[in-house]
């Protein structure tokens, strides 16, 4: 509670011999002003004096507020320049900033986008840049695993969910035939304020639609750990069949009633007709004609979404789409995908898209 200091003078007293130092250390900002800052003064009865330290309560939920980018992989690897050569709290940010900096600057020709500060890919001991999520016909990968042509070989549709392309997608004619591609352009963590909820009704449209045709689908952005989760969760959640998660992670099939569901019911849904083939305009080379994405991208995409799903639902085995349901989903997902991670602010986008009368918990 003193401080740096006593916390040196109370190691140099111990025994290095019996006993392993633990230290505590709380993210609060110290403060001597209480009310103004919301925090709460927590006294430390078994000392005498006024011991104690200002605690801002959540300060530690949200490691992405106070971590300024540096991840477990990179402390590790420069610890010595953080706790050695660096004394005070402005030394230690700069450090830090340094640090992830050149990290960032290295991986500009290693695929590593987004400040999505994790540890490269081929660091990882995966033989594979994507992870196959059981029987769902869903795989989440990093942006390598959208580069073409390796995407190509492995997946018959590409959901791109990053704010960048690789220069062989943005042109529709370089698409082989019979292959699928969506660009959501969605920007990592909280520079995203509106765009993952509304991209999702398209994105899970897209998953939807090309899974019931028995294609695989990569869902990828920068590293597999965020954004793409949270749009696998979403399909999983909603139409795949997850009874029995617990007992059998692998199922995670697509349920039978959505078997039915094609570009064609989508369009004469949320057009209310089937469109022309020479009056069809496709978006990019997602299979998706560009009044649906409109639509779908619109302010009432979401509940487009669940309506036209609701057409193919089965009342009895329909899921019941709750925080808990998504938190076991995510158990089930990082089981398969163990680098899985969403942050707390795409968890709560997720669990707001679901906030409607239907799936509200």
């Amino acid at each position: 509670p003193g401080g740096c200091s006593d916390v040196q003078s109370l190691v140099s007293t111990m025994n290095a011999d019996q006993y392993t130092c633990l230290i505590c250390i709380s993210c609060s900002k110290v403060s001597s002003d209480g009310k103004k800052n919301q925090q709460i003064w927590v006294e430390d009865k078994e000392q005498k004096g006024d011991l104690g330290y200002w605690y801002t309560p959540g300060a530690a939920d949200d490691e992405e507020s106070f971590s300024r980018g540096i991840t477990p992989q990179l402390y590790w690897k420069h610890r010595k320049e953080i706790l050695e050569l660096a004394c005070s709290a402005n030394e230690t940010d700069q450090a830090i900033d340094k640090i992830v900096l050149q990290f960032r600057q290295d991986q500009e020709g290693k695929d590593s986008i987004d400040g999505d500060y994790c540890c490269p890919d081929d660091e990882r001991t995966e033989k594979l840049p994507f992870d196959t999520i059981g029987k769902s016909g869903i795989s989440i990968g990093s942006r390598r695993a959208g580069r073409p042509p390796f995407c190509w070989e492995h997946f018959d549709a590409v959901l791109n969910i990053t704010d960048m392309e690789y220069d062989e997608l943005k042109n529709s004619n370089n698409i082989p035939t019979s292959k699928y591609y969506l660009h959501a352009p969605v920007k990592e963590g909280k520079r995203d304020r509106t765009e993952l909820e509304k991209w999702m009704p398209v994105c899970i449209s897209f998953t939807l639609i090309h899974l019931s045709s028995n294609r695989n689908v990569l869902i990828h952005c920068a590293q597999g750990k965020d954004r793409s989760v949270a749009v696998t969760m979403a399909a999983l959640a909603l139409f795949c069949d997850c009874d029995n998660l617990n007992d059998n992670p692998k199922s995670l099939g697509v349920k039978p009633s959505y078997s039915q569901v094609s570009i064609t019911s989508l369009e004469k849904f949320i057009l209310g007709h089937q469109i022309k083939p020479e009056e069809s305009l496709m978006h990019h080379s997602s299979g998706l004609d560009c009044q649906v994405v409109e639509a779908l991208t619109g302010r009432n995409g979401r509940d487009l979404l669940f309506a036209f799903l609701q057409t193919f639902e089965d009342d009895k085995k329909q899921n019941d789409v709750t925080k808990q349901f998504l938190r076991l989903i995510l158990n089930v997902v990082q089981r398969h995908r163990d680098v899985a991670n969403p942050s707390r602010k795409t968890m709560q986008k997720l669990n707001r898209f679901f906030m409607s009368s239907q799936y509200e918990e």
